[in-house]
């Protein structure tokens, strides 16, 4: 083989693993799972692309709806209030 092929490898897996670090970045803040978005990164880089624009899951306590439902409960519910 001759020296310019050989020398491609180290920056396909540098690219690779820059990648998966991103993606593990990107997939933890958005709260998804990290470890197939990180690995899905690695063998397919622009898959970061699509994990850029994904929605981050939402948990239930951060709705309009759970907070009035829950201020409404603690303000008659004794045991709440006493706290």
């Amino acid at each position: 083989m001759n020296e310019s092929s050989e020398s491609i490898w180290p920056l396909i897996i540098g690219v690779g693993l820059c990648a998966a670090v991103m993606g593990w970045q990107i997939a933890k803040r958005k709260g998804l799972n990290k470890r197939n978005w990180s690995l899905t990164c690695f063998f397919f880089w622009p898959a970061l692309i699509g994990l850029a624009l994904a929605k981050s899951q939402q948990r239930p306590g951060e709705t309009e709806a759970f907070r009035n439902r829950w201020t409404s409960l603690a303000a008659y519910d004794p045991e709440i209030k006493a706290g």
